[in-house]
Parts: structure tokens; C-alpha cells; sequence
């Protein structure tokens, strides 16, 4: 066909023109983001078959309205349709085209088309109701594709994709002349296919036409290759088609404009076929190769026709959900890991001190158990989930771990276990002490549950607690060596000590089962190494057991952090030994001493550390020191004066006279407080209670305790506290022969109904911390300690009453006993919370029967929570989820069912901060991405599946209100990509301002920002002028012919172009007011910088690109990302949302999102919302401010 009217070609030619400049929308960084599938982890039910029943779309509701078709295929085995919504039909007799049959629905490859009423929740279910076998000892790899915007019908088929753009094969029309074959392209929304000029696209062509091999038409045999027709190629994909064959006949004119050849007559694919006017694509009969076949322009009126044409769709007309899941062979079931700890629970004693082992499953369909090392069952063995759910073993004693760890316990410390697994599929006829599947484990005999310190009964000894002791075990110390130098003792359930042994020692614990009888072991016995603190000179103990969190210390001149729970101090996050860099000595009253010592440690080829020397800081007491010995242990000494006082109250004790007594007190009151400290507590304490036990004619003591359920074995413990709970002041009014009559008083009360202001806070920090275990209080006491000194005359009257004083610390702790309520009773877990100087924390605490009983040396607010599900006491370090009481009820009213549900999300973590919570409730959210992840998207929904609004509070929280019933809250992440490179690296530094945060782009007048609008070359260029450090540049002789002098960009076009950073176009001109595309715009950034080498390679970005080079450069620098499909687009315009964020990750500048929010004098646009995905980039570029740099975090400060 040809056009005789060379106007309306004109015309034509200029309406295609501006259609095909017109911008995309664009796809980057969250604009028009494509629905996402996750196929979600397969559930099998045989080790050759499964479902996906946990497959989602991340968007809800219509997929479009237009309908669309679907494909689910496999790689091998085969696949079973189940039931599928009415919206939904299988394509089980395909489509058709010129009487070819394609898309047919087979066993490998399901094809669905849906309707304009189908929901994302429709195709969910159509997927998850499929059932999926795989070919033996083969991974099965799943590939769903669903394609919104028409279902499949006859005439065109399903889209095929290669190298990330998309074709279709449409059926011929009657005859198929050139015309008619791009008519119909362009009635598609594509074009015809244009090959690579001469030999460089045959590839390409032959992968493209082998996706459509069926509707080959047979042509002839040339040179003896088969051939066959399959679609006209050539019309060009910017510009409208010539039609015209007159001019030069001997040429091809398969491309738009006449002069544009690409030479495929002369390629060595070419097949000769006499005069050429168009080309059309042949695939030879074993789909190996193609050739180009010149045709006159018509084709398809006499013998040989193509059945159609192969369509290439438009850059963006295509939205394609897809989604691939790689199956494994089942593997049988599996352990991934065992890790051992002692269990430390805030109730029920019987559990106390034992251990548990955390067993990790391989996969969903996995059951485990634990034996012992000789495969015979454990008595008593229970197993829960990591949410405190206990799991009920199934058949022959296996427990389902629904591919999450299972807790067991309770194990015997320092036993050998063996952990056992299978698949739920052979779990009948498998049976633990038969499984191949096995993991053996020697569990330590203590943890966590390990203290040292002074041994206050022993002068100059130390004691091992074990806190708390299991009850399965009898425990003994033993040395280095192995042989028991202890009693053996049997566990409680709470604290178990063994004393008067030797400081700076090494001991072990060890253990025997709980029923061995005599004889038990002396020797040969091995089991958890401990040290014993180290004896200082002159009754002085270094007693910390928990080092200064900020403590450093120096290896080899690289600066370390000391732990401090351990002590252990790493390198570069390397373990190089363990050492406290700082010492703090404390008084009776548990004040500290602020004396502190660094040192610095040096580590030999030989791997050998030596510590020293050691420098004192400012403010530790003068003449204070610190050694240590070859085995690196503390000694650390007084000044001369402390120590010759600390010598003589030591001889005053042994010597036990009122008068040394009495001279060694005096000696003490002389001390300053800070040398004061440095006396032992227990000197301090020992000379007290002597000089007490001397005068008690002078001294009246008397004690009263009332709420608690033990009073008497309560006021004992009280009792034997007098010394430590008088001053040195009181003391000397006894040595100057004064009497006194002191009254102590214990006191529970409880305030569980009260309303005053301190205990309603108290009740809400205890809310808060037990919201995570489901707990509720069940009662509230204030447990307070006073102490009232009254001076007496001889005859033993009151002279000079004393005012009651709270003493919220004493030194020994004291055991509480409390009732339990009645109407508690039917529960099964308790906890005790205690409230001390505005911290909740629980405490350690056993339930027997009726009451519960704790020890503590801390006294104010006191909580008993309970709960039929298991309460995690997680500030006690190494516990578990708390276990029953041992009366073992259950049920009972109050227990509130979560009404927060979160689903299960790979790439990050989310977390509420109470999950059982009541309508109108405020309820904050905190997700936590995994390393290399961030948030994508975060759905709150409530029963009815409406979405709840939230607030997002700009530091990974997020706030939202409880409505009536359940919720559910879904979080998406994604993979990050890559961080952008700072400018100092980049270079960008030299000549753009990257320090001083001003505005470099404005919205218009009419209060609008225009976000997706293109940006010109002139407003580009005008962008980064503003953005110069330095402007006055000499631009003489720089000039386009397309800039005039005094156009309002043409100082900052010129002055670019005078650094080089930008040019023009080979004809001269600038093109000011054209819309710059993406690739454009890299190279003018890239301009500004060092232009490191980037090896990011894009599907539609080649590196015989002309922009290659600056586009893979923008990539490696972070600056660009290119679209999910992997492909940059580079030929499409940038949008002004693209921009500012491009600018940003140029110039280091951070939105600081939480300040945004805040701000009430932020500029702001009537057409940009903080949904928007470019929002915060936006506000950074269009808003001055000054800002810190924290953690390499930007934060605005007013």
C-alpha cells in the first residue's frame, strides 16, 4: 500500500511524533509498583506430593476489570487442578489461531482465564487448591504467571516473554500485506519486530521466534533447509511507517524511513528470493535457525501465508505478576541444629535449674523427639513451642515441630541426650530409638544460673551459688582435676551454695542424677569450670560480677569492648580473652566506690596476653592500686591508710574486746567516705555485729513482720540483719555508752485496689512488661522495711524518740511468703514482678500449693501475674517459658485470647507491644528488617478484612487504634539495593555543594509539585547550576544556537557546558525545552563525579549502549536502580519525582522522615501526601534546613 498524498503523510508523521515523546509513568523506586506473589513455603502431604496453601498476593480485591488470564507451570511431574472459584475457567481446550491450537491447559501447565469480577483472592485460591507432584529425586521448579487486562480468547495468544519484553502472536488477516501486518501490531499496542542490523540479531530472532514454533507455515526448501513463514518483520517502534516502494526498488524497505537500512539483505541469513520490498521472519523445520526472506508487499494472497504476526507489546502496556518457587526432594525430615540452656524460670520450682534443648527442625514435615544417649524414651519430657504453647506428642512419642524449634525439658544438667527426628510421613512406622536421623548432646551442668563471691560466714573464702538448682540433680564442686572437694548436694528448685572454698580457684561443677545412691563419685568427675573471685589484701574482695558496658580495652593498639556480663573484651568482634577494665568496690549499702582503672593488653606471637599497666582515672581515691598476677587475676590495693585500718579491724574481731573493738570503729569513722568503701562489707559488718553482741545491755532490738504468710521464719531473717541495718553513727552512740532501742518492721500490704498515683504507675510499668506473655495481675503488694532508733536513760525509758525511716535496701535477701487468691487458684502459670526505682523486672519465685515464695533484697511494689499460657521472664538471662505449677490445675476465668494476629513474614521481624488488647486500645507496632532488607509494605486489617489506617512514626514504629474483634497485620519486605556511595567517594563534593541543605527545586504557583511530570533539559541543567559550589565560570565561546543570551537557563546551561558536564547534539543545538530521558540524565550526573567502572548490567541496557558506560556507573554508585523487571528503561523521560530522588542519593542528603512528619511549618504541596513514594525526597529537596549526621543517619535539628 502507499500513501499518494505526501500532506497527510505529513500530518501522520507529526501526530506519531508527538504520541511516542509523550512520558511514560514511571516504574522506579515504588511508582506503580506491580502487585507481588509469594508462592509461601510448600505443605506437603506425601514426600511426592504437596500444595502451595500458603501462596498470597500482596494486593486484595479486583484484579481488573477487564479480566485476564493466568498459567501455573511446572518443569517436571506433573500438576492436579482442585476446586476453582466460578470467576475462574480452565482453558482445557486452548484457543485457536488460523485453525492452530495453543494455550491448551496440560498437566505442566495450567492455563486459566479469569473475569472482570475476579479478585487476587479468587487466583489465591485456584493456586493453593492445586496439588503438585514431583518427578523422582528431581526439584520441581514452580512458575506462575498472571496476566490482568483480557483474558485469552482466539486470535492472540498468552504472552510470551524474552529477555524482559514481552510478544504475542496475532492471527494474519485475510491477506497480509505490510500495512496490514503493522496495523495490526499497532492495534495491539506493540510493533512489529525489528531486528539488529546485518548478522547481531539472528540470535535474538531465533529465541523470539521459537517461543511461537507452532504456527510455522511451510515455505520451501532452499539450499537444503526447510523453511517456513512465521511473521512479517520491520516496522520500527518510534516513528510511523513509509509505505512508499518506489523509491529504489533493489532495496529493502522494512524499517519506517526510507535510507534507514539495516542490511539484513546482505546478512548471511538472508534468503534470496528475487525483488525485495518488506522481510519476513522464516524458522527452519528443526527450530535451530532463522532467515530473512525479501516479499513483495503483499503476502499471503497466493500459496504461502503466515498465520500471523509476531507482536513485541509497548514499553509498559504489559503488567506481568509472576512468581517461581523451587521445590526440593523431600529429604525425609531432619534436624538443622540443637543448642543446649539451663532453664531459669519465674515459676515452679520443680523445673528450676534443669536444662533445656532448643531443637531446630529442617522443614515443615519434620517430628523430633529427645532420648537418652542410649535411645531409650525420658521420663517426664514435655516440649513447647517458642511462643510458650505446650506440643502434644503423636504417634510412637514424636512431637510435630510444623518447621518451627521445639523446647524440651526437663533435662537432667550435664546429661547426654540424644535428639531424634523423622518425617511426619514415616513418623508410624519410625520410632525414635530406630531413627537415622540423630544428634548427640552432653548438656552443661550450670549456665547461666552460676554466681561467685564472698563467703560471708568464712573470713577470706569465696561461694559458688547455683541459682536456681534443678531438682533432677545432685551437684558437688569438684577441682580442676576432678576430684569432688564438696558435699554432694540435691537441687531444690531454688538457690544452692557451697562455700568456704578457696579464692582465685579453679573449680568444676558437677552432677549426678537425683536418685543415685551412695556410693556417690570423689573423683574422676567432670563437668562446667568455674573461677572463684580473687582475695584482696586486707579483707578487700573484687565482688562485680557484671563489668561497665562502656569499658574498653587496647590489644596491640586496636581499641576493644569489654562484655559486660563476661567480662570478655573482642576485637574486630573476635574474642581475644577476658578481663575487667574497670573495678567497682561496694559498702554495706551497696553504694559504689567510683574507682575505675584502664589497662592495656598485649598479645605475643605466641598468642600469650599481658595486661598493665594500670592508670587510674580521674576521681578514684588517692593512693588506690591494681596489679595482676602471670594468671592475669586482679589484686587490687588500698592506700597505705585504708589498709592499716582495714588490718586492725581484722585483728579487733579475732581479739573480740569492747576496747579493740571500740579503737578499730573509731579508726574506721576517721576515714573519709571514699576510703570508707574501700573496707570489705564484710570487715565492716563482722566488727558491727561484735561490738553489738557486747553491749547488748546498752542495746534493745526488736522486730515485727505482718502480711506475709511466714512471719516468724521472716522476722529471723530480719533479725539477723540488726548490724548491717544500724550506721556508724548509731554504732559509736552504743560505744559512748548510749542506749537504744531499735524497732524493725516488715510490712505487706496490699494495694491491689488502690488509686493512688504511685501505684497506678507501678501497675502500669508491670503491664507493660508482662503485655508480651499474656499475663494479668493478679495482686499488688507494697512490701516496705522501716527502721525507728529511740534514745533510752538508764532506767530504759524513751528520752529522744526517732522517726521512722524506709530502708530500701538491705544486704542479706529476706524470703517472702505470699498467699495465692482462691479464686486463682485454677490457673496454671504465676510469675512475681517486682518494681524497684521505676523499673519492672521479674524475679525468680516457686508456687507451692497455695502460696508463692521469692527472696529479695529490694523492696517497694510487688505483682503476682498468672495466665493459662506461658509467661517468659525476659529480663532474666537464659530463661525459658515458664512451667506450670506442680498442683497442675488449669482453666479458670480471665484469660484474655489474643485478639492481634501477625502473619508469618520472611526478611524481617514484627513484633506488638501487647497482643491482647481491647477495642480502642492505641497499639504500636515495631518491624525490624533483617540485614540486607527493609520494609516494602505494612497492611493492618480487621476482621472483616477492611484496612486499618496507622501512623507511622518515622523510627520502624508503627501506631495504629484497636477496633472491636481481631486484627491482622501483614509486613512485606524487600531486598535493599545498594546503598549509595558517599560523595566524597563519589567525587560529587568538588564541584556540588553536598554541606549546605537548601532548596534545589520548587513546586509551581498553584501550589502543586507535579511529582510524574517530565523534567526539560534546561530545568535539569538549572537544577545542578544552583547546586555549584563555585558559578562563576568563564563561558566565553561556549554558545548553542538553540540558547539565547538572555534565556533564563542560558547561564546555567553555558556554565555546565564550560565544566564539560553537559552537551549538545551534533547538529549544534541544546534542545533546552526537551524532555530529558533517564539516560540523558545519568550521564550529566555521572559528569560531576570520579566515573568509577559499574558492572550492573540491566536487560535493556547492553554494553554497546550509548549510555552504558555513565548507566552502570550511576548503579554502582547507588544512585539508580533500575525497575523490578530488571530492566532501566533509559529511553523513557525522568519524572520530578525521580529527579529529587536521584539528586539525594547524589548529595548524601537523608529526609529525616520523623522530623517531616513532626514539622508544622514544613512546605508542603495540595498534590503530594506522605504516601507517596517519593514523598520524603521530595520535602528534603524543597525545604531548607540545618541537620546533624548520627550513625550515618540524617536528623534535622530546628
Amino acid at each position: 500500500m502507499k500513501l499518494k498524498n505526501q500532506r497527510m503523510l505529513s500530518v501522520l508523521m507529526a501526530i506519531v511524533m508527538v504520541l511516542t515523546m509523550m512520558p511514560f509513568h514511571p516504574l522506579e523506586v515504588g511508582a506503580a509498583v506491580t502487585p507481588t506473589l509469594d508462592l509461601g513455603t510448600p505443605v506437603r502431604s506425601s514426600a511426592t506430593n504437596y500444595q502451595l496453601s500458603n501462596a498470597a498476593f500482596g494486593s486484595t480485591g479486583v484484579v481488573d476489570t477487564d479480566g485476564g488470564y493466568f498459567k501455573v507451570a511446572v518443569n517436571n511431574g506433573s500438576t492436579a487442578v482442585g476446586t476453582v472459584p466460578n470467576s475462574i475457567t480452565e482453558l482445557t481446550n486452548g484457543i485457536t489461531i488460523s485453525g492452530i491450537v495453543t494455550d491448551q491447559s496440560t498437566s505442566t501447565n495450567r492455563v486459566f482465564n479469569f473475569s472482570g469480577a475476579a479478585t487476587y483472592e479468587d487466583i489465591r485460591a485456584a493456586i493453593r487448591n492445586m496439588t503438585f507432584t514431583q518427578a523422582a529425586g528431581q526439584t520441581q521448579s514452580v512458575t506462575v504467571n498472571v496476566t490482568p487486562g483480557a483474558p485469552l480468547s482466539n486470535g492472540k495468544t498468552s504472552v510470551r516473554t524474552y529477555n524482559g519484553r514481552y510478544f504475542a502472536y496475532v492471527a494474519r488477516q485475510t491477506t497480509m500485506t505490510f500495512y496490514d501486518a503493522v496495523t495490526t501490531a499497532t492495534n495491539n499496542n506493540g510493533h512489529l519486530v525489528e531486528p539488529a542490523a546485518g548478522d547481531a540479531g539472528a540470535g535474538e530472532m531465533l529465541a523470539i521466534a521459537s517461543m511461537f514454533k507452532e504456527f510455522k507455515s511451510s515455505f520451501m526448501t532452499i539450499s537444503g533447509t526447510q523453511w517456513n513463514f512465521i511473521s512479517f518483520i520491520g516496522a520500527t517502534k518510534t516513528t510511523s511507517p513509509s509505505w512508499s516502494t518506489s523509491n529504489n526498488d533493489s532495496l529493502t524497505h522494512y524499517v519506517s524511513n526510507i535510507g534507514q537500512h539495516t542490511n539484513l539483505e546482505t546478512s548471511n541469513y538472508n534468503v534470496p528470493n528475487g525483488p525485495i520490498t518488506h522481510i519476513t521472519l522464516l524458522l527452519d523445520t528443526n527450530n535451530t535457525k532463522v532467515g530473512y526472506l525479501g516479499v513483495t508487499d503483499v503476502h499471503g494472497s497466493g500459496t504461502f501465508k503466515d498465520p500471523g504476526v509476531i507482536v513485541e507489546y509497548n514499553p509498559g502496556f504489559i503488567t506481568n505478576i509472576t512468581a517461581t518457587k523451587d521445590v526440593p526432594i523431600f529429604s525425609g525430615g531432619g534436624i538443622a541444629s540443637v543448642t543446649a540452656a539451663v532453664y531459669k524460670s519465674v515459676t515452679a520450682s520443680v523445673y528450676n535449674g534443669s536444662s533445656t534443648i532448643t531443637a531446630t527442625p529442617r522443614d515443615v514435615n519434620t517430628v523430633m523427639t529427645v532420648t537418652h544417649a542410649n535411645g531409650d524414651p525420658v521420663t517426664g519430657l514435655r516440649a513447647f513451642d517458642q511462643s510458650g504453647n505446650e506440643i502434644t506428642a503423636g504417634v510412637n512419642g514424636w512431637y510435630p515441630s510444623n518447621g518451627s524449634p521445639i523446647i524440651f525439658l526437663p533435662l537432667l544438667p550435664g546429661g547426654k541426650y540424644k535428639v531424634a527426628a523423622t518425617s511426619t510421613f514415616d513418623a508410624s512406622t519410625v520410632t525414635p530409638s530406630t531413627a537415622s536421623e540423630t544428634q548427640s548432646i552432653t548438656l552443661p551442668t550450670v549456665g547461666d544460673n552460676l554466681t561467685t563471691g564472698l563467703d560471708p560466714a568464712n573470713a577470706g573464702k569465696t561461694s559458688i551459688t547455683v541459682k536456681p538448682s534443678s531438682t533432677l540433680a545432685k551437684y558437688a564442686v569438684a577441682d580442676e582435676n576432678g576430684n569432688v572437694v564438696s558435699s554432694w548436694k540435691t537441687g531444690t528448685g531454688s538457690d544452692l551454695t557451697f562455700d568456704n572454698l578457696n579464692p582465685g580457684t579453679k573449680y568444676q561443677i558437677v552432677t549426678v542424677p537425683a536418685d543415685t545412691t551412695d556410693p556417690l563419685p570423689t573423683a574422676g568427675v567432670s563437668g562446667t569450670p568455674v573461677t572463684t573471685p580473687v582475695n584482696i589484701s586486707a579483707g578487700m574482695m573484687y565482688e562485680d560480677t557484671k563489668y561497665p558496658t562502656q569499658a574498653t580495652i587496647t590489644v596491640a593498639g586496636v581499641t576493644g569492648i569489654v562484655n559486660p556480663y563476661t567480662g570478655k573484651y573482642a576485637v574486630n568482634d573476635v574474642p581475644v580473652g577476658v578481663y575487667p577494665a574497670s573495678i567497682t568496690i561496694t559498702n554495706p549499702d551497696n553504694a559504689s566506690l567510683n574507682a575505675t582503672f584502664t589497662a592495656t593488653a598485649t598479645v605475643d606471637d605466641k598468642g600469650n596476653v599481658t595486661f598493665g599497666p594500670f592508670t587510674p582515672i580521674v576521681g578514684t581515691p588517692a593512693g588506690m592500686s591494681v596489679t595482676s598476677d602471670e594468671k592475669g587475676n586482679i589484686i587490687v590495693h588500698p592506700s597505705t591508710a585504708v589498709s592499716k585500718v582495714a588490718s586492725d579491724m581484722t585483728a579487733a574481731i579475732h581479739t573480740n574486746t569492747l576496747e579493740a573493738l571500740q579503737a578499730a570503729h573509731d579508726e574506721f569513722t576517721a576515714l573519709t567516705p571514699e576510703e570508707q568503701l574501700q573496707i570489705s562489707r564484710t570487715t565492716v559488718e563482722n566488727v558491727s555485729n561484735a561490738i553489738l553482741n557486747l553491749l547488748q545491755a546498752s542495746l534493745k532490738i526488736s522486730s515485727a513482720v505482718s502480711g506475709v504468710a511466714n512471719p516468724a521464719a521472716t522476722r529471723n531473717q530480719l533479725d539477723n540483719q540488726k548490724g548491717m541495718l544500724l550506721t556508724p553513727a548509731e554504732i559509736a552512740q552504743v560505744l559512748n555508752g548510749q542506749s537504744l532501742n531499735v524497732t524493725l518492721n516488715l510490712n505487706a500490704t496490699d494495694v491491689s485496689t488502690s488509686t493512688t498515683p504511685g501505684v497506678s504507675a507501678d501497675k502500669s510499668l508491670i503491664e507493660a512488661r508482662v503485655a508480651s506473655s499474656a499475663a494479668i495481675i493478679g495482686f499488688m503488694y507494697d512490701i516496705n522495711i522501716t527502721k525507728k532508733v529511740d534514745e533510752l536513760n538508764s532506767s530504759g525509758a524513751v528520752i529522744t524518740p526517732g522517726t521512722p525511716q524506709l530502708v530500701p535496701v538491705v544486704s542479706l535477701p529476706i524470703s517472702i511468703t505470699l498467699p495465692i487468691p482462691t479464686n486463682l487458684l485454677g490457673y496454671k502459670y504465676f510469675a512475681i514482678v517486682r518494681v524497684h526505682n521505676g523499673v519492672a523486672e521479674f524475679i525468680p519465685a516457686s508456687v507451692n500449693g497455695t502460696t508463692v515464695t521469692f527472696s529479695s533484697t529490694k523492696f517497694s511494689t510487688y505483682a503476682l501475674v498468672y495466665s493459662n499460657q506461658m509467661i517468659f521472664a525476659d529480663n532474666l538471662p537464659g530463661t525459658g517459658p515458664s512451667q506450670p505449677s506442680t498442683d497442675g490445675g488449669s482453666g479458670g476465668g480471665g484469660f484474655v485470647s489474643p485478639t492481634i494476629t501477625i502473619d508469618s513474614v520472611t526478611g524481617g521481624k514484627v513484633t506488638v507491644d501487647n497482643n491482647k488488647v481491647t477495642s480502642g486500645t492505641k497499639v504500636t507496632i515495631t518491624v525490624t528488617p533483617d540485614t540486607g532488607y527493609s520494609l516494602d509494605k505494612l497492611t493492618i486489617t480487621d476482621d472483616k478484612g477492611n484496612a486499618i489506617n496507622y501512623t507511622d512514626n518515622g523510627d520502624g514504629t508503627y501506631t495504629y487504634v484497636q477496633p472491636s474483634g481481631t486484627v491482622k497485620i501483614n509486613a512485606t519486605f524487600k531486598a535493599l539495593d545498594k546503598a549509595p556511595t558517599s560523595a566524597a567517594d563519589t567525587g560529587v563534593f568538588k564541584l556540588l555543594n553536598t554541606k549546605d541543605h537548601f532548596v534545589y527545586l520548587n513546586g509551581y504557583e498553584d501550589g502543586t509539585f507535579r511529582s510524574n511530570a517530565s523534567v526539560t533539559r534546561a530545568e535539569v541543567a538549572q537544577m545542578f547550576y544552583n547546586l555549584l559550589k563555585n558559578q562563576d565560570v568563564n563561558t566565553t565561546g561556549t554558545h548553542f544556537a538553540d540558547v539565547p543570551e538572555k534565556a533564563w537557563y542560558a547561564k546555567a546551561v553555558n556554565t555546565l557546558a564550560s565544566l564539560g558536564i553537559i552537551n549538545g547534539y551534533k547538529d549544534g543545538s541544546f534542545a533546552p525545552n526537551k524532555a530529558i530521558t533517564r539516560a540523558e540524565f545519568t550521564i550529566i550526573a555521572v559528569n560531576f563525579s570520579n566515573k568509577a567502572a559499574g558492572k550492573k548490567n540491566f536487560t535493556d541496557v547492553s554494553n554497546t549502549h550509548w549510555a552504558y558506560a555513565s548507566i552502570a556507573t550511576s548503579a554502582e554508585y547507588g544512585w539508580v536502580n533500575g525497575y523490578p523487571d530488571g530492566a532501566f528503561e533509559p529511553d523513557k523521560t525522568i519524572t520530578r519525582a525521580e529527579t529529587a530522588t536521584i539528586a539525594n542519593r547524589m548529595l548524601n542528603r537523608q529526609p529525616d522522615k520523623k522530623a517531616i512528619d513532626a514539622s508544622t511549618s514544613i512546605k508542603v504541596f495540595k498534590d503530594l501526601s506522605n504516601g507517596y513514594w517519593a514523598y520524603y525526597d521530595i520535602m528534603e529537596a524543597t525545604n531548607a534546613h540545618q541537620y546533624e549526621k548520627s550513625n550515618g543517619m540524617e536528623i534535622w535539628v530546628p
